[in-house]
């Protein structure tokens, strides 16, 4: 919605964007993480971080609903922390080959592409971003089932097997722990906003 509309947003102001998010999830929070995903976790880095061949492929599609993004950070051990990260990518003649697993992703066994987090074992533990298409192989993913809220939110795990990626893959201006947490401080925002929405909305409900 922030985004420029060359790359299919609406050129948006954040304000606005705060306060749509607000009035959705006055509907419905589940919806409202979808969408929050979808933006600011997945649209944000490429068109952030990405080269001009990433924006150009990926930011359209992902404006117009054509494809689902996930944002592959939070794993079993280690939760949302990038320090504790085990997830790896492992460098090659033509690329990395990632292994690891992320748990509780919003999107992800809808998703068509997958931004996941990992740690370079040839540069120190650098962390790096992938653009990861659900097409590669070695990429499963399930579905997280019985949750108390937020039912309309797809919710699941992402497993990685060898999954192999090229040069093209790698966000480029992303080679640091803090480019990770700046995007979940970046989505917060929209969700402290949507909870506003939520609390309003339970409030019209019991009166």
């Amino acid at each position: 919605m922030t985004l420029p509309h060359e790359f299919g947003g609406s050129n948006a102001s954040h304000t606005s964007y705060g306060l749509i998010a607000r009035e959705i999830e006055r509907i419905d929070s589940g919806f409202r993480s979808i969408l929050s995903v979808q933006s600011s976790l997945v649209m944000y880095p490429i068109f952030k971080f990405g080269t001009t061949w990433q924006k150009e492929t990926y930011l359209k599609k992902l404006a117009s609903g054509e494809l689902i993004g996930c944002f592959g950070l939070t794993e079993p051990e280690a939760g949302s922390d990038p320090g504790a990260m085990r997830t790896r990518a492992k460098k090659t003649s033509n690329g990395y080959i990632l292994n690891g697993s992320k748990t509780w992703i919003s999107n992800a066994s809808i998703a068509d592409i997958f931004i996941i987090w990992a740690k370079s074992e040839d540069e120190g533990g650098k962390i790096k971003g992938f653009i990861v298409e659900r097409r590669n192989k070695g990429i499963e993913t399930s579905k997280i089932n019985g949750k108390l809220s937020m039912q309309t939110a797809d919710t699941g795990s992402i497993y990685l097997t060898n999954v192999e990626v090229d040069e093209s893959s790698i966000l480029p201006d992303v080679h640091w722990i803090k480019r990770a947490v700046l995007m979940l401080e970046f989505s917060k925002v929209w969700n402290l906003l949507g909870c506003f929405g939520c609390s309003g909305g339970l409030l019209v409900q019991k009166l």
